[in-house]
């Protein structure tokens, strides 16, 4: 299902020009923070530290990898651990809120001052 969904998205986007040539430079264009949060938000909870200095307790660096019933094809991932019941109105209904929610709250953004360290 998910190596349909990548082909059916690539063909759209390719339709209205949106792909760039696979000979183009790979250089990424600057993002802006929103679209910043919105990768780090989708990185499945992957979070990179920007201090040198932090250390990895050794609980967390030998933890085994989670275990989801998620499948990952060429950057598209399919998250199949909840379902339904073909009656299950609220279910659906609950779901439906849940996949059309924003990644974050814009309410709850708050513009820093000068912060004393750079992020990188």
């Amino acid at each position: 299902m998910v190596q349909h969904i990548h082909a059916r998205v690539v063909k759209w986007l390719a339709r209205r020009g949106l792909l760039r040539d696979a000979d183009a430079p790979a250089a990424e264009p600057e993002r802006s923070p929103t679209e910043a949060l919105t990768a780090l938000g989708m990185q499945r909870g992957t979070v990179v530290t920007t201090r040198e200095e932090s250390v990895v307790p050794e609980e967390a660096a030998s933890a085994p990898p989670r275990v989801t019933n998620a499948v990952v094809h060429e950057g598209f991932n399919l998250h199949a651990s909840v379902h339904l019941a073909a009656d299950d109105d609220l279910g659906r209904e609950r779901l439906a809120r849940y996949l059309s929610r924003p990644a974050f709250s814009l309410a709850r953004l708050r513009v820093r001052r000068a912060a004393t360290s750079p992020i990188a």
